[in-house]
């Protein structure tokens, strides 16, 4: 299941997750300490949190760049990787565009992303394409309202 945390609590494990990810050893016990957290407590940011069996497994963080979606940070947990749980979670965000536009008040159907060299193939599997040495994008298709 995927859904948007919005709660101090949800926030916090989100963050512990990504920190556990990214290998850091830093321990996250308030999500107001982190750059991201805190963004997303103050709605500059949307978090989105995977679970499988009541369990957080993956995350993501998105937001806005050259008036685009951006994917800030896509992860999962160790033990749930190469199971396409990161797929399931940037699906959400491809089929969901049109709520995301709406929330940061953008038009453009573009997602812009940096990827790490390691997960660029990921990326390409997944539609985007290298827009520069930096980025990579998706132009998602619009989207017919039903009546």
């Amino acid at each position: 299941m995927i859904k948007i945390v919005d709660t101090e609590e949800e926030v916090l494990k989100l963050e512990q997750l990504r920190s556990k990810c990214m290998r850091s050893p830093r321990i996250i016990d308030n999500p107001r300490k982190t750059i991201y957290g805190e963004k997303i407590l103050n709605k500059e940011f949307i978090g989105l949190s995977l679970e499988e069996d009541n369990k957080l497994i993956g995350g993501c963080i998105v937001s806005t760049h050259f008036n685009h979606l951006y994917i800030e940070w896509l992860f999962t947990d160790f033990e749930y990787r190469k199971k396409g749980n990161a797929s399931k979670l940037l699906n959400y965000i491809e089929s969901n565009i049109e709520f995301f536009k709406k929330y940061y008040s953008i038009d453009s159907n573009k997602i812009l992303l940096e990827p790490y060299i390691a997960v660029e193939d990921f990326y390409k599997k997944n539609g985007y394409k290298n827009l520069d040495d930096t980025y990579m994008v998706k132009t998602i298709k619009k989207q017919k309202l039903l009546k």
